[in-house]
C-alpha cells in the first residue's frame, strides 16, 4: 500500500472526509483515521485527537468541521511540501500557545 501510495503514509478506507455521515460523524470519521498506516495514527493519537472528536460532537459541531476541511484540497498536486510544512508550524504553534508552553519545548 506504501508503494501505490507513492507517499510515506496511506488510508485503506473507503470513507473519506467529504463522505461521513452527517447522522454518525464521529464513528465514521474514528474508523476513517484507524485505516490510515501506523504511522499516520500514532499523530493521531499523540494529539488525542478521538477527544476532540467526542467534544466536537457533545456540542453538535463535528459535522460542520469536517465538511470544512472536506472542502479543503490539501493534496501533494495542490500543495508543496513547503506550503505543508507551513501548515504544520502553525498548528505546531497555536497548540505551543494553548498548552502554554515555552519556544523550544
Amino acid at each position: 500500500l506504501l508503494r501505490a501510495a507513492d507517499q510515506p503514509f496511506f488510508n485503506a478506507s473507503p470513507l473519506s472526509l467529504g463522505s461521513l455521515s452527517d447522522t454518525q460523524t464521529g464513528d465514521d470519521l474514528m474508523s476513517y483515521v484507524q485505516s490510515f498506516s501506523g504511522d499516520a495514527r500514532e499523530i493521531f493519537e499523540h494529539l488525542e485527537f478521538e477527544g476532540f472528536v467526542q467534544q466536537l460532537t457533545a456540542n453538535n459541531l463535528l459535522y460542520q468541521v469536517v465538511q470544512r476541511f472536506a472542502a479543503i484540497d490539501l493534496s501533494p498536486q495542490r500543495l508543496s511540501n513547503y506550503g505543508m510544512g507551513l501548515v504544520f508550524e502553525e498548528l505546531i504553534r497555536k497548540f505551543a500557545e494553548s498548552s502554554n508552553e515555552t519556544a523550544g519545548e
